[in-house]
């Protein structure tokens, strides 16, 4: 039933979590209820990633375009953030669709990384410690995440 689905979707949206700090950048995904039947076997178990600021190459974001699954009735509103890292080989290691200010959220990553000693260099981003603790920047009120 719809309602099943709308609970679904509400509980997968007020599960995750996305922010930087420090340290580096953290998302995080509370366990919650899924499934047809919401049953506690259904249950998605929590998730954290976590990525150093020493780690971070890049700070890729996809914004809405097109049909969401293909389905021409449903325009995609979600902007995509992707945390990538020299070692995640292309692929972003942290990955979040719905972020509410995903521009916001990535100017804050690349300037901690910009600033922090070393800095950015023409290669990428130079090695060093992040230096001053950014506010959590929660995830939108509609869609969801992917890995």
């Amino acid at each position: 039933p719809p309602c099943i689905t709308n609970a679904n979707i509400d509980d997968e949206v007020s599960a995750k979590h996305l922010w930087i700090d420090a340290e580096g950048v953290t998302y995080f995904v509370d366990k919650h209820k899924s499934g047809c039947c919401r049953f506690e076997c259904e249950d998605v178990g929590a998730l954290t990633k976590f990525v150093p600021c020493d780690r971070i190459q890049d700070v890729a974001l996809r914004e809405p375009a097109g049909a969401v699954n293909g389905c021409c009735c449903m325009k995609q509103r979600l902007h995509c953030v992707g945390i990538q890292t020299a070692g995640s080989a292309g692929a972003p290691e942290i990955n979040v669709w719905g972020v509410k200010d995903a521009i916001g959220f990535r100017n804050a990553v690349l300037l901690k990384i910009k600033k922090r000693p070393g800095g950015m260099t023409a290669g990428g981003v130079g090695m060093g410690a992040a230096q001053s603790k950014m506010s959590s920047t929660p995830l939108a009120a509609a869609g969801g995440g992917n890995m």
